[in-house]
This record gives structure tokens, sequence and C-alpha cells, in this order.
């Protein structure tokens, strides 16, 4: 699979330069990488410029102001279609709450899934650095949202996804008027509730701590022992089958210590 990567920076310059290092240290040199970014105060676009100077599969797109995290990700989305390049699209934060090193098994698993998401909240997923107030807030609001939509999805705000291209054209992403995180959640569902094209297996959300299975397209058992996690814990991998026809993957979602 040919990625895009997709990352909207607003005062990222802490973190830019090292984020899109790592990314090509992960994914090699052929690799595409998208920032949209909204006219910095900071200097982020600066950075990003130096790095495109000798990066020629880094690119920078440029807007006059903060115009908002839905537009810069429908931006993007639609630049992606319009080249029509690449496989599948990845979109990420850009101040490491994502790492780097969780991309390659999110391209690796959309050989088999039309939509995989980075998900907080399947066995085995996770968060850093959070209160319990924030967490709180945001497992009743997934919670809520799986109710009222009927998605199968667990993690409906994920920032941390990955989306085949020829899927994404199906998908409404351009009527959403949604910002913030709520456009994740209405992306999600949006996808999650669209036909897919190759939709010959029921939807699986999933966490494989050491790696993604060989075959995720068969039904894998309801439990097997998993290897590390990304910090060494030991894991297992739990299949979740649900009754909608759909593909969808979940991988443990961390950030960095």
């Amino acid at each position: 699979m040919t990625p895009r990567i997709i990352l909207p920076t607003y005062q990222e310059r802490d973190s830019i330069t090292g984020l899109l290092a790592e990314l090509r240290r992960q994914l090699g040199p052929a690799a595409r990488i998208l920032v949209v970014d909204d006219g910095s105060p900071d200097g982020t676009a600066g950075l990003v410029q130096q790095v495109v100077a000798r990066d020629p599969a880094v690119e920078l797109f440029s807007r006059p102001g903060k115009l908002g995290l839905a537009s810069a990700d429908q931006t993007a989305l639609r630049r992606v279609l319009d080249e029509n390049r690449d496989d599948c699209v990845v979109t990420m934060d850009a101040d490491f709450s994502h790492h780097p090193r969780y991309v390659p098994p999110l391209v690796g698993a959309a050989a088999a899934y039309d939509l995989v998401i980075g998900s907080r909240y399947v066995a085995g997923g996770g968060i850093d650095n959070w209160d319990a107030r924030r967490r709180l807030l945001s497992l009743i609001g997934n919670w809520y949202a799986r109710t009222v939509t009927g998605t199968p999805v667990h993690d409906l705000t994920a920032g941390l996804t990955c989306m085949r291209t020829d899927f994404l054209r199906t998908v409404p992403f351009e009527r959403i008027e949604a910002r913030g995180s709520r456009s994740r959640f209405a992306s999600s569902s949006a996808a999650s509730g669209t036909p897919s094209s190759r939709g010959t297996s029921s939807t699986k959300d999933w966490w494989s701590p050491g790696g993604f299975a060989a075959n995720p397209s068969r039904s894998p058992p309801a439990q097997a022992v998993g290897g590390a996690g990304p910090w060494g814990a030991p894991g297992t991998t739990r299949v979740e089958t649900e009754s909608d026809r759909r593909r969808l993957g979940s991988i443990r979602l961390g950030s960095v210590r």
C-alpha cells in the first residue's frame, strides 16, 4: 500500500521537525507527507519548508489563518483524491500524541480493511496524560455517539486513522460541517455507514500488540496470545465481530513517554 500522511498543524514548532524525521524513518523514502499549516505564528511552516527543501516527498500547504481541523482534513483529503496517486491516507496529530511507530501497521492493515482506527477503547487500547474528568467525558461521548448512530466504531473521535482511497471516494466527507474532534466523529460515523465495495467480511474491531494478523480477512479466534505491547507489557488480541458488513480494524493508540 502506498500511503499519504496528512498532518494538520497550528503552533507545532516544537514537534514538527522531529515528527517528520521519525515518520521518514518508520515509512522509508517513498511515503508522501502533506502538512497543512494554518498560518502558525510560531514559524511552523518555515521549519517544514526547510524539510521540504531536502525531502521532495514532504509537501507544505500553507493557509492564511486558523481555519480549523475539519477544514484542514477536508482540504487535504480532497487534494489526495484529486492527485489519485495514493492507495490509502493516514490522518494523525502533529504533536507526537500519535507516535509514528503506529503508522506502518495501520498502513499494512489497510490492504485488507477499508478503514483502520487507532482506538483507545478496545481491549488493549489506552491513553496517557489525561485526568479522570477528560477520560470520563470522552468515554460518555463515544458511548452516546455509538448509541445514537448505531455505528460499530468504538472510538469515534480517534485522530489516528488510515482509510483506503478507493473507499474514501464513497464517503461524503466534504458535506460534514462539524469542527474539531466533532468533525472526526462525523467522519467516522459517515464511513462506518457507507457500504463497502469489497464488503465480504463482518466488522472487526481489534488490537494486536504483536502486530496485525497475517490474514485479517479471515475470522481469527476470539482470543489469541499477542506479543509485547508498545512499552513491553504482555497483551492479547481480542476480536469483536459485529453484524455490519464492513471491514474495520483497530490498533493500540499510545503516546510518547
